[in-house]
């Protein structure tokens, strides 16, 4: 986390534009800070104290070697999709809120918990209702196919299967008497097992090979 300056800091204070300059003073220039008092009394109008450029110059530094070495850290990591991104950021969330918690009482910061908690609340919300809504879903789905079979066995249930159709067109339907009528190929299969019977009947007593 970035290190707070005091609400009372003159530097703090500057427009932004102003900031910038200073910042370039400390950073790119390389000034005492006895020249960026000077400076800042002579181009602002600005009294501040040598301690107060200290001070500011530390936190700053601070802050921007803490970006420097989060820019290098994020560049080192692959690259996620935002549904992993998501849950990275939850979980850092989740990482700010314990080590705010894990403090003497009396330096927590009680509304910075607040918020991190209510937003682990609303994600974890969004992700019960997103499962709740998939679970309706599939509930609907089996139900319309259960519809959907009952609605075909009762139109269907009288006609005949389209299986049955190529038989029934080959002469195996049943007959108008309630028996089945015999197909060509069926009356000469008897044929045959009938006259190969006959023979070896015959074969003992004439000797027919």
């Amino acid at each position: 986390m970035t290190r707070r300056i005091r609400y009372d800091s003159k530097l703090r204070g500057l427009p932004a534009g102003q900031r910038v300059k200073v910042d370039a003073w400390l950073f790119e220039e390389g000034r005492t800070y006895e020249e960026v008092v000077a400076g800042c009394l002579r181009e602002f109008g600005l009294k501040v104290s040598r301690s107060s450029v200290g001070r500011y110059y530390e936190r700053i530094s601070a802050d921007r070697f803490a970006k420097v070495q989060r820019e290098k850290r994020m560049a080192l990591e692959p690259k996620l999709s935002p549904a992993e991104a998501y849950e990275a950021l939850l979980r850092r969330i989740a990482v700010l809120a314990w080590e705010e918690m894990d403090q003497p009482l009396k330096d927590i910061n009680h509304k910075v918990v607040v918020r991190l908690v209510r937003v682990l609340i609303a994600a974890r919300r969004e992700k019960h209702m997103e499962t709740r809504v998939w679970v309706e879903r599939r509930k609907v789905e089996n139900w319309l196919a259960r519809e959907c079979l009952r609605h075909w066995r009762r139109t269907m249930k009288k006609k005949a299967h389209v299986s049955y159709l190529p038989i029934c067109a080959g002469g195996n339907a049943p007959s108008q008497s309630g028996s089945p009528r015999r197909s060509a190929p069926d009356r000469e299969g008897k044929a045959f097992r009938a006259e190969n019977g006959r023979k070896c009947e015959l074969t003992p007593m004439f000797g027919i090979v």
